[in-house]
């Protein structure tokens, strides 16, 4: 009986099959083997070169230069932000003065950091008095402006404190700032305090994240090296954690929630922008005025160099 060829069961067999049975298979002679028929061998599919990862994208440089901008423009509220860029790559920081209407060492430090303080790599954003009525009424602020330090990250339907926190957070996005660093003042030393308040932050520096503690620890000990007197040292503060732990002086865990506001102060405004790194100093007011001032640039100039900016 003839059995037509499976045309894949020849193709095997032509394959494996001594000659002469290749002859006899051609011939049509060759009786098929019983059995399961063979299947298809699939064949593995050979792997093509691999994806080329896109590359990196490049650093963000603001060109260098100076440029003098307007906040909440055409407003009783109006007030100047400062950017000094060197044209290279590094750390984008700004400095703001003046949040408290009544604490004249933090503005006119700001104030002095713009005539004098330019950076050597990255880039400087200066708002000297971020809220300029209160500045001008010497108060901390007013009910019906808000406190800034307890708006951020802004409320559109809000007082003008609670907006003017909107166009400094919209700053921080558009020139990518990575480190806020905000100058305050304080009625007394910390280390003197009976209870635990805001009255009661002279000379601190505070911060949250890893990042944020070790550069803030790192500059309190640089600064604090090179301080005239004993009460202009400064002490650490964590926001939203407990504080360094000294044998003298175990000091109480302060969490810094803003009261009396619906946002957060300039410490919280790491939750909104990623990898930011906020610095908060506050300086005594019972030293002068001049001292308090020098105190503050020096603070901020210590903070450029040990993030790369420099302070030219």
């Amino acid at each position: 009986m003839n059995h037509r060829l499976n045309r894949r069961v020849l193709l095997r067999m032509l394959a494996q099959a001594p000659l002469g049975a290749l002859a006899a298979a051609c011939s049509g002679n060759l009786p098929v083997a019983a059995g399961p028929a063979y299947e298809a061998v699939e064949q593995p599919v050979r792997a093509g070169p691999a994806e080329q990862a896109p590359p990196p994208a490049p650093p963000f440089v603001l060109p260098a230069g100076e440029e003098r901008r307007l906040l909440m423009a055409g407003t009783l509220y109006e007030t100047p932000l400062y950017v000094f860029a060197s044209g290279r790559e590094g750390r984008i920081a700004l400095a703001l003065g003046g949040v408290h209407g009544n604490e004249p060492g933090g503005w006119l430090a700001a104030e002095r950091v713009v005539d004098r303080v330019r950076p050597e790599n990255g880039a400087l954003l200066v708002i000297p008095r971020a809220n300029a009525v209160a500045v001008g009424l010497f108060e901390r602020t007013t009910d019906a402006l808000a406190d800034l330090n307890r708006s951020y990250p802004g409320f559109e339907d809000g007082r003008p404190m609670e907006r003017m926190a909107i166009e400094i957070m919209n700053a921080i996005r558009e020139f990518r700032v990575d480190l806020v660093h905000d100058m305050h003042e304080s009625w007394s030393f910390y280390r003197d305090r009976s209870t635990n308040g805001t009255a009661f932050l002279g000379e601190t520096i505070s911060t949250n994240g890893e990042a944020g503690i070790a550069l803030v620890r790192s500059v309190i000990e640089r600064v604090n090296a090179n301080v005239l007197y004993p009460h202009e040292e400064f002490s650490f503060r964590e926001f939203g954690g407990q504080n360094l732990q000294t044998e003298q002086s175990p000091l109480p865990r302060q969490t810094n929630i803003p009261p009396r506001g619906r946002g957060t102060s300039s410490l919280g405004i790491s939750r909104y922008v990623e990898g930011l790194v906020p610095v908060l100093v506050e300086m005594g007011q019972q030293q002068a005025l001049e001292r308090r001032i020098a105190l503050h640039v020096q603070v901020l100039e210590e903070v450029m160099r040990q993030t790369g900016m420099g302070a030219a």
